[in-house]
């Protein structure tokens, strides 16, 4: 930031937008001209206190409007990612690779992106400059510019997707220019979504990016190289944003078209070599609210996450769930054979042989298979976990409330069947197995006759 010094001399004083120097000749000499006008037309010219006031209060409205200029950034378009390029040049000759190589490189390649709503804005010089230095007069503070309520502020004015801040350094070696980026890189995120789930809002919080996804000098070679690199990156974290806000459709689809693509080469090593985990944590959130997203995207998903993730418990799980959950009652017996299909992918484990276990066990009483599912869940009480009871619980009374009438029978069982069999919910058996036996059908013997033997003989598993 010490080059900033160097823009601070006579040349810039005169030239830079906030200079009064040239306004105030302008000004001045109009006042005059304005008294000399007066003057020859009417044989009287201005008072002196008059023009004194007219040109004080020009003045002032100048060095207000200078003052300000170079402060305010642009606004960005409506419904667009707004990614601001905010980088300043060590020399301002060199500012000519901002403004028009990068730039415009960048907004070629971003352009070509999912749904192409994406809009680059580069200001000025000057409002480039100050905006740096105003992160670096912080910085020698101890204090975080990006924590700052004035940060905090301009976000909520300006709403950009991204921003990048930084400095374009240029050094010769070897008889060569060789040209450094050194960013800041901040994604421009709304607070969480309220909506989502405490599980999922906790869940995302381990794994959001940091703020600054980028602290660091960058050397580049060919500055279209680096712009079609960063539009790939910028992609990646526009899609962070989404699924911050809440809408893990728009973030899995920008993941996703980079991981298909193969565009996984930001930096060599990159910052998106886990971009896998980051599509399997969305899909996850995707399935678990399957029941607001369109059938066929839901499929689509399912598919892609079981092609990367062919034996990985809970994403099997959580497709398996989908496809009960998206059923009806033309193709519910259908969906669960093929809902009991995909569970044999599951892997078992020690870690995961509860969730195997209880979820195995409810397909196969939604199939009637009841010795089968009387196996499966006389496994899974051996050795119960509290964590996912309480999951079965909470997907039971989601189906009783929003599921086919096909299925609500077996939720009422199974939902009063863990309370009874589980010592930690035994507060709530009784309530659950009287709602149990008031809505389960007379034609569901076997779900009937079990909840009887189970609360009369009090069998419980202390976890």
């Amino acid at each position: 930031m010490e080059n900033l010094k160097k823009h601070i001399c006579p040349y810039n004083l005169i030239l830079f937008p906030w200079s009064t120097v040239i306004p105030t000749s302008v000004w001045y000499s109009l006042v005059r001209g304005l008294d000399w006008l007066l003057s020859s037309c009417l044989g009287t010219s201005l008072p002196s206190w008059l023009r004194l006031a007219i040109f004080t209060a020009g003045e002032i409205i100048i060095i207000i409007v200078l003052f300000l200029y170079p402060r305010t950034i642009p606004k960005g378009k409506k419904n667009a990612h707004n990614l601001y390029i905010l980088i300043y040049p060590e020399k301002l000759d060199d500012d000519k690779y901002i403004s028009k190589d990068f730039t415009q490189g960048f907004q070629r390649y971003i352009s070509t992106i999912y749904n192409n709503s994406f809009h680059v804005i580069t200001p000025g010089i000057s409002k480039r400059v100050l905006f740096n230095k105003r992160i670096a007069h912080l910085q020698k503070k101890g204090k975080d510019y990006w924590e700052s309520k004035s940060w905090k502020k301009k976000h909520r004015k300006l709403k950009g997707a991204i921003y990048v801040s930084g400095e374009l350094l240029k050094r010769n070696a070897n008889k060569k220019e060789h040209f450094i980026f050194r960013l800041s890189v901040t994604i421009g995120y709304n607070d969480i979504n309220p909506h989502l789930t405490p599980t999922m809002r906790a869940e995302m919080q381990l794994n959001l990016p940091r703020d600054i996804l980028i602290d660091k000098e960058v050397e580049v070679e060919q500055f279209d190289v680096f712009s079609n690199k960063f539009a790939t990156f910028t992609e990646y974290l526009v899609g962070w944003a989404h699924l911050v806000s809440g809408d893990p459709v728009y973030a899995f689809n920008l993941h996703r078209d980079i991981y298909l693509n193969n565009k996984q080469s930001f930096l060599n090593n990159g910052y998106l070599k886990d971009i896998k985990k980051v599509i399997r944590f969305e899909g996850i959130m995707i399935l678990s609210n399957c029941k607001i997203y369109q059938a066929q995207y839901i499929i689509d998903c399912s598919k892609m996450l079981l092609e990367l993730f062919p034996n990985d418990c809970e994403i099997v799980v959580s497709v398996s769930r989908s496809i009960i959950m998206t059923s009806n009652e033309d193709n519910f017996y259908y969906n669960v054979k093929k809902a009991i299909d995909v569970m044999r992918n599951a892997r078992m484990n020690k870690d995961t042989r509860a969730t195997v276990y209880a979820n195995r066990a409810y397909l196969y009483l939604l199939s009637g298979k009841y010795d089968q599912a009387e196996n499966e869940y006389n496994c899974f009480f051996k050795k119960p976990s509290i964590d996912v009871a309480k999951r079965i619980i909470e997907y039971c009374d989601e189906q009783i409330q929003t599921g086919t009438p096909l299925e609500k029978p077996t939720a009422y069982y199974v939902r009063a069947l863990i309370n009874c069999r589980i010592k930690a919910f035994q507060n709530y058996a009784l309530d659950s197995y009287n709602e149990a036996i008031n809505n389960i059908p007379e034609n569901h013997y076997y779900h009937k006759k079990l909840l009887e033997m189970n609360i009369n003989t009090g069998a419980s598993y202390e976890l």
